[in-house]
């Protein structure tokens, strides 16, 4: 008979982090790109917003303009590419339809992360169901994931971080407090989930420099401060479920869609592109959410550099909640000449659409005419339409005007949904010589 003595099952939940997953995206497709130092560069290619372990080595910092390594990546060699969100959405789908054949429940928390509900597992089966998850993502996608897992969701945080510096990439937090406060001992405040740089710094005067130091702290002390998300974060330290999983996402209060421009915009028909390119990708975002905005808020600044820096904004009211782009266009350009000032040439400018409602319930207008129902049915053909056949082929006339260019130098192609952009393998034969 074995001494090994079985642990009590508990409820546990994993966390399944991608490693450095723009990178691991552009390396998919990119294989000459393994164990070379690459970087992603944020839109405008302005910053550093995903590094390999290689470029981390290298002391190539998070969110450092590109224009002050150049220095470094010449002498490096260092691979540099633009931003490509079509194809980093789709692998991240790709992750998650995976991940939910294991776990019944799954919380998409980010683009490269995920919650998984393990709650019918037992202790001693954890890390081996573990390594089953993280071989099947790298088999079926190529991408590289770390999982921590534990009994609650702050916990799974911290052995996810346990997880990247571990040799296989899966860490399970121990089960016994003292085994665990050791562990907890070891983690700076400042890398606890839900502690901000201004709260560490609150934290770290009154000597708590720990997870373990804060685990220990009295709820009174800390709610003045944090309030309920203080209580919580005790809790979760403690083994005790605060933060429960949510596997249907909550309802978006707001949804924003802007840009910088490669170029200064300086005219109002330049302006009014970009404002309207906005407001299209806007209403697709709503349709896709299933809500109707009922406020827009346009926003326009200048360069910020400059001397003669101008920002403004203005909030308008939809005299009826929707989310049909034609509607969101009008509203928008209402907004843009009203803030809009010759004078100054533009870097910048977005969308904010709030109020959201569900698109099932609409509060009509007795002094506004509806639009007809074919006008629904217009902006879903043309949303099939573009997901079948590529983004914007077919979009409305004044988002064809030439506009500020957006500065992508080093885009890789869209592998995954694009049919123009799909891998090409060729495949070369030789003659058997007899």
């Amino acid at each position: 008979m074995s001494s090994t003595k079985k642990i009590k099952s508990a409820k546990y939940v994993a966390l399944v982090d991608c490693n450095n997953f723009y990178v691991s995206c552009e390396r998919v497709f990119n294989p000459q790109l393994k164990n070379k130092p690459v970087v992603v560069l944020s839109n405008n290619d302005g910053c550093v917003i995903a590094r390999s372990a290689e470029a981390k080595a290298l002391d190539i910092g998070m969110a450092v303009p590109a224009f002050k390594i150049q220095q470094q990546i010449r002498q490096h060699q260092i691979k540099v590419y633009s931003s490509n969100y079509a194809l980093y959405g789709d692998m991240s789908a790709r992750v998650m339809a995976v991940l939910e054949l294991y776990s019944p429940q799954v919380e998409i928390y980010s683009i490269d992360e995920a919650f998984l509900d393990l709650s019918w597992l037992d202790y001693d089966e954890l890390y081996r169901y573990g390594q089953k998850i993280r071989q099947k993502i790298a088999t079926w996608l190529g991408i590289p994931v770390s999982i921590g897992i534990a009994t609650t969701k702050t916990l799974a945080k911290v052995s996810s971080r346990l997880a990247k510096n571990s040799q296989d990439g899966i860490y399970v937090f121990p089960p016994t407090a003292k085994a665990g406060d050791l562990i907890l001992q070891k983690v700076e405040v400042e890398d606890i989930w839900g502690v901000g740089k201004q709260l560490s710094k609150w934290l770290r005067v009154r000597l708590i420099n720990n997870a373990l130091s804060l685990k220990q702290t009295p709820e009174y002390v800390l709610q003045p401060k944090m309030g309920v998300l203080g209580i919580r974060l005790l809790r979760e330290l403690s083994g005790v479920v605060a933060i429960p999983l949510e596997s249907i996402p909550q309802p978006k209060q707001s949804t924003c869609v802007s840009r910088s421009f490669r170029y200064p915009a300086t005219t109002i028909g330049e302006m009014k592109q970009a404002i309207a390119t906005y407001a299209i990708k806007l209403g697709e975002k709503l349709r896709q959410q299933q809500q109707n905005a009922t406020t827009l808020t346009v926003f326009i600044q200048s360069d910020r550099f400059q001397a003669n820096f101008y920002s403004n904004s203005i909030t308008l009211s939809l005299p009826v909640a929707s989310n049909l782009t034609p509607t969101l266009i009008n509203c928008a350009f209402r907004g843009l000449i009203a803030i809009y000032h010759s004078q100054y040439a533009y870097k910048k400018a977005g969308i904010i659409a709030q109020g959201l409602t569900p698109e099932s319930v609409v509060q009509g207008n007795l002094f506004v005419k509806e639009l007809p129902p074919q006008a629904k049915k217009l902006m879903q053909t043309i949303d099939r339409l573009n997901a079948a056949l590529g983004q914007n082929t077919i979009t409305f006339a004044v988002a064809k005007l030439k506009s500020p260019e957006i500065k992508q130098t080093k885009v890789s192609p869209r592998y995954t949904t694009c049919w123009q952009e799909l891998p090409i393998v060729k495949a070369h034969s030789t003659k058997a010589h007899r």
